[in-house]
């Protein structure tokens, strides 16, 4: 595996249910799942590029944020995820979850085949997760950024709980019908 020249910071965990009986209805039923993670760039590893990197996280580390959207747990509650890991195919197949993050401008690809939910807190739970970044769109990269980084992450990730319980009661009640 390289090096990891990315930082993982404290994440969020959201959900959405998606039926043709609710407004703004997607193409596919089902109560999906999002993360975004804000990722910060080691500087020993990439040059400070104002350029390349333009926005800055709280610690001044260059920023940009990996988000992880449409991810199917079937009617699993966000309650229910401690001590249980999903497989995922990656992009194309049915099934990947849609990563990527943006640097530049630019979307990268980032496929995630593993998520292990760990210990729940009251307003949080713990994650770890296997992530291949692609970063082979990128015209003008630092000469040492990676082109291709697999990383393995433990990360928290934080859960607005009346939101997420919200959308666990629709799911029930629209998808169980």
């Amino acid at each position: 595996m390289v090096r990891s020249q990315l930082i993982p910071g404290r994440g969020r965990l959201a959900a959405r249910v998606s039926h043709p009986s609710l407004p703004f209805p997607g193409n596919v039923s089902g109560l999906f799942y999002s993360i975004e993670i804000p990722v910060g760039f080691d500087l020993n590893a990439v040059p400070d590029d104002p350029e390349f990197f333009p926005d800055k996280d709280a610690r001044g580390l260059p920023k940009s944020e990996l988000g992880l959207d449409h991810i199917s747990l079937g009617l699993t509650s966000w309650r229910g995820l401690s001590g249980q890991e999903f497989v995922f195919p990656v992009n194309p197949a049915p099934g990947y979850i849609d990563g990527s993050i943006y640097l530049q401008a630019t979307h990268n690809w980032a496929d995630v085949t593993r998520l292990r939910f760990g210990d729940l807190h009251p307003s949080a739970i713990a994650l770890s997760l296997d992530v291949a970044f692609d970063f082979s769109m990128l015209n003008a990269a630092p000469a040492t950024l990676a082109r291709a980084m697999p990383v393995t992450w433990d990360v928290i990730i934080d859960v607005d709980v009346a939101e997420l319980d919200r959308q666990m009661t629709l799911a029930e009640s629209v998808l169980s019908r």
